[in-house]
């Protein structure tokens, strides 16, 4: 099963939706997502993405998670709740402030095939209304997509099965499923290749 990622646009927002089939259990890999720290190894390096706080010992129901990052250069603070959270099946988080004026996002968790297939659906606007009727969305929506993508290629060096299974010297944080010597992850798009992240 092939990892995709599509956009599409309606009347009130663009929604984006990405599926990835990976060779693990279900309940090996909702645990590495229910990790917020580890959406800092899946996202672009240049992003400069770090969790600044999370006001729950572990993610449930209502957490309230804070980010920092920088965008096209431009430092951006992030807050997130997490909402509908139903591990190991699904959970979603909705901004409460951020780069967007809206960012509504799915994550979803299904048995398939042996693995486990993942679903991301995103709900995303603009910050202003406008920018939907310019070419500016476009840029956006390359951004977005082009980070998912690289989104991809990173869990399937962390989570595929070439790398989990055989590992020697499995990092515990990653829940032992993060090789030590990750491959190069690349991706397309106006984000730039980066190294996948080494769970050193």
């Amino acid at each position: 099963m092939d990892a995709t990622v599509t956009i599409r646009h309606e009347s009130d927002a663009s929604i984006l939706e990405s599926r990835q089939w990976v060779d693990r259990s279900l309940e090996a890999v909702f645990p590495f997502f229910a990790d917020p720290h580890n959406l800092e190894r899946i996202t672009p390096a240049f992003l400069k993405f770090k969790v600044l706080s999370m006001d729950t010992p572990t993610i449930e129901s209502g957490t309230l998670l804070r980010y920092r990052l920088k965008l096209h250069g431009l430092p951006i603070h992030w807050t997130t709740r997490i909402k509908d959270w139903n591990p190991p099946h699904s959970f979603r988080d909705v901004q409460l402030s951020g780069p967007y004026r809206l960012w509504d996002h799915t994550h979803r968790f299904e048995r398939r095939e042996g693995g486990t297939l993942m679903t991301d659906i995103v709900r995303f606007r603009t910050p202003f209304d406008i920018l939907r009727r310019t070419p500016l969305l476009s840029w956006i929506n390359r951004d977005v997509e082009a980070i998912f993508r690289y989104r991809q290629t990173v869990i399937e060096t962390m989570l595929g099965l070439r790398w989990a299974v055989s590992a020697p010297h499995s990092d515990h944080r990653a829940g032992g499923l993060c090789h030590p010597t990750a491959a190069t992850a690349a991706t397309t798009g106006p984000v730039r290749a980066e190294a996948a992240p080494s769970c050193r």
